[in-house]
């Protein structure tokens, strides 16, 4: 709805190439209100119906305009709290929302980026998560949220996305390979681990720990050699083990028949590898 965020124009249509279709809402009882507000009458705030409300007849309005114009919609972006207007969704408004969604088989996104920063005493935000039990259609409920608002690290481009749909899920594990953590902030310890596997070397020679490595790329073990980190001895291999266990017990286990089965596979290598190789 608009107003909004005006940078989601970028995040969705520079790449993706999908449209934005802002459902425009009026201002004119919310400026009543605050009108009425600075005279002095109290029972004016709060998430007035009034005041910018997105409701389910301007949802029904805006998404029969959008297909009798040959437009196809896919999804609906809802912001909570709402950015620029500083106020939170109502769990009734929230469950009209899915309830509409489910009605045309619409996926329904949730930026919570703003959660955290509550500033009404006694009144608790309700998040998307909270209502897991109440969602019409699981796999199409979607939400997002950050460090870098609630916690002012504007800086910090660190967030989690939230989904029970595996496609979606799978597309935000490849995305995530070419969008890391920047290195300021990646942990320091406790990834991976250094291992010497230099008696499995047919000899101690830069050749033959690159034959040793493709010997165990050839067998579904992907790990990185010593001298791809410039390491002058030979033989050291790094493992990362930051995955689910029963891949590690997978990748373990292709490790060690990997191993016992070298030179088996593969010719030995006659060539300089390159050294330059990044990770």
């Amino acid at each position: 709805s608009s107003p909004y965020y005006r940078s989601f124009d970028t995040d969705f249509c520079d790449m993706a190439q999908a449209k934005m279709y802002p459902i425009d809402l009026t201002s004119k009882v919310f400026l009543l209100s605050l009108s009425l507000a600075r005279a002095g009458y109290t029972d004016v705030g709060g998430n007035s119906k009034s005041q910018f409300c997105l409701t389910v007849e301007r949802l029904e309005e805006a998404y029969h305009n959008a297909t009798n114009e040959g437009k196809t919609v896919k999804a609906i972006l809802i912001c909570n709290p709402v950015n620029p207007l500083g106020c939170y969704l109502t769990q009734d408004d929230i469950i009209q929302y899915l309830n509409f969604a489910n009605r045309y088989g619409l996926h329904i996104i949730f930026d919570e980026i703003y959660f955290l920063s509550a500033h009404q005493p006694g009144k608790k935000p309700v998040s998307i998560l909270s209502l897991i039990k109440s969602f019409p259609d699981p796999k199409r409920v979607h939400m997002v949220w950050g460090l870098s608002k609630d916690f002012a690290l504007s800086g910090l481009r660190v967030g989690i996305a939230w989904t029970l749909d595996r496609a979606v899920y799978n597309t935000f594990v490849k995305l995530a390979y070419y969008h890391s953590i920047p290195p300021p902030v990646q942990p320091t310890a406790g990834l991976f681990v250094w291992v010497n596997l230099q008696k499995f070397l047919q000899q101690k020679t830069l050749e033959a720990e690159a034959n040793l490595w493709l010997n165990l790329l050839y067998n579904g073990v992907y790990v990185m050699p010593g001298y791809a980190f410039g390491c002058a001895e030979r033989g050291w291999f790094r493992i990362v083990f930051s995955d689910h266990a029963n891949i590690i017990t997978v990748g373990m286990t292709r490790l060690e028949k990997a191993l016992h089965t070298n030179g088996t596979k593969i010719p030995i290598i006659r060539r300089k590898p390159a050294i330059n190789t990044t990770v």
